[in-house]
């Protein structure tokens, strides 16, 4: 791990097994200053290159959505997507059907302008949880042979879509016809540079598919991401980001 801070690159990374599937590598939660019960397992419930979700292996779960999907009513969270302006780390508690913020470390890199109370306003908790909790829930399964196992719902951006369909949840309210919101579309962008970071050949489909949205209007959200400059110019032909000489 050397010196690097929790958030660097560095400590981040996807690796593609000789089966296909893939392999996660985050930092821990206590990397980030977060408190840990050290008496009780901790498990990572997702992760993608941007963010990594975690529970306690024996925490207590809530129904989720509709169907048979549950979730740990405790998270442990590191994240460094656009959707919000710095890394942070913090715990959320499901209290009265609620998701409430019991601890919050925010991050300053180096050369980054300093933390202040406007930045701080622009950490929108209901945006963070919108994202989190689907790839935090889980349903029973049964084994062959009897018996039932908890499979977690979304491992990584490539399984929401059906995850969303099989739970009921809203992934965007309808917009035809009203302008985007910054927020919104910083989500977008996100999501976008996430699939081109886990080699993903179509990166509009992944948002196609974690906003359970049509391909046209995930594109058309990519094209406004380009105009507010959310977003780089694509290169003729190609998807991604042209990147300057």
């Amino acid at each position: 791990m050397g010196g690097n801070p929790w958030y660097a690159d560095e400590e981040w990374s996807f690796v593609v097994r000789p089966d296909g599937s893939g392999l996660f590598s985050v930092p821990h939660p206590t990397r980030a200053g977060l408190a840990i019960d050290p008496n009780r397992t901790l498990e990572l419930r997702s992760a993608a290159l941007g963010y990594a979700v975690f529970a306690y292996a024996d925490e207590k779960h809530a129904k989720f959505g509709l169907g048979e999907y549950q979730i740990p009513v405790r998270l442990f969270v590191l994240w460094r997507l656009q959707l919000v302006p710095v890394p942070l780390a913090l715990e959320l508690v499901l209290e009265d059907g609620e998701w409430v913020c019991q601890q919050l470390v925010v991050v300053r890199p180096p050369k980054h302008p300093p933390i202040t109370q406007t930045l701080l306003r622009k950490i929108v908790f209901k945006d963070l949880i919108f994202v989190i909790a689907p790839r935090a829930a889980d349903r029973l399964q049964q084994k062959q042979g009897g018996g039932l196992t908890r499979k977690i719902a979304v491992l990584t951006q490539d399984g929401s879509a059906g995850f969303r369909s099989a739970a009921g949840v809203a992934a965007a309210p309808g917009r035809r016809g009203k302008r985007l919101e910054g927020a919104f579309l910083e989500q977008v962008a996100s999501v976008y540079r996430e699939a081109i970071a886990l080699g993903r050949r179509d990166p509009t489909i992944a948002v196609s598919e974690g906003f359970q949205v049509a391909r046209s209007t995930a594109g058309r959200w990519i094209v406004e991401c380009r105009k507010r400059e959310l977003l780089g110019l694509a290169s003729v032909g190609r998807g991604g980001e042209r990147r300057a000489p």
